[in-house]
């Protein structure tokens, strides 16, 4: 979307990202260890990143932020055996 300079699209697809971001936040155990206080700092990061990108209308960002999902969805797989 960013690529093609269609600033619907790119709203769109940023807004359901911030979303989604913003209810893994919502849903951490603080009870339960040191690890949602991770989570909540890097979902954090994720969402200043998301906000950047729609502001800057910089790829680089969401590069960025797709890395991160790709290394939670492996690190998630490793620890539950789920593909």
């Amino acid at each position: 979307a960013i690529e093609h300079d269609d600033i619907e699209e790119k709203f769109v697809y940023i807004n359901k990202s911030i979303a989604i971001f913003d209810e893994l936040r919502t849903i951490l155990d603080f009870d339960g260890g040191d690890i949602a206080y991770y989570l909540s700092g890097l979902y954090t990061h994720q969402l200043k990143l998301l906000a950047k990108a729609n502001v800057e209308n910089e790829t680089k960002y969401l590069d960025e932020v797709i890395n991160v999902i790709r290394e939670l969805r492996e690190a998630w797989k490793e620890e539950t055996g789920v593909n």
